[in-house]
């Protein structure tokens, strides 16, 4: 399955809320096996992102609302960083995996299963 990176970064953020929830050993592999799927192209996103940083000569700062700004001694360098980063959100990576099935016993929040649309099942 063909899925961006703006979406494989949250899902496997939610990934491990749910590893750390008691799940039944077959769900529990899965889980643990596309985390490790996703890990691998996070990594690669990350050392693209490390590229852009300096080529721009970017700063990442947290933001007085909570939210990450982009800091550079040129403004011209934050417009350029910020429209090649969110090229590189946006690009396709392929991912081979079987949606895991999740128990319906599962406790855990809505926006976390909806980041996971993708990738789960719910078993009844």
């Amino acid at each position: 399955m063909k899925v961006r990176y703006d979406e494989l970064i949250p899902a496997r953020e939610a990934l491990t809320r749910i590893q750390d929830k008691p799940l039944p050993i077959k769900s529990s592999l899965a889980v643990a096996r596309l985390a490790h799927k996703f890990d691998d192209e996070i990594k690669t996103f990350a050392s693209v992102r490390e590229g852009l940083k300096k080529k721009y000569s970017i700063e990442f700062k947290a933001g007085d609302d909570g939210n990450t700004e982009f800091v550079s001694n040129k403004k011209d360098n934050v417009d350029k960083f910020s429209r090649e980063f969110e090229e590189l959100l946006g690009q396709e990576v392929e991912i081979v995996f079987d949606k895991i099935n999740l128990p319906d016993s599962l406790e855990i929040e809505p926006s976390i299963l909806m980041v996971l649309d993708k990738f789960v099942i719910i078993k009844e």
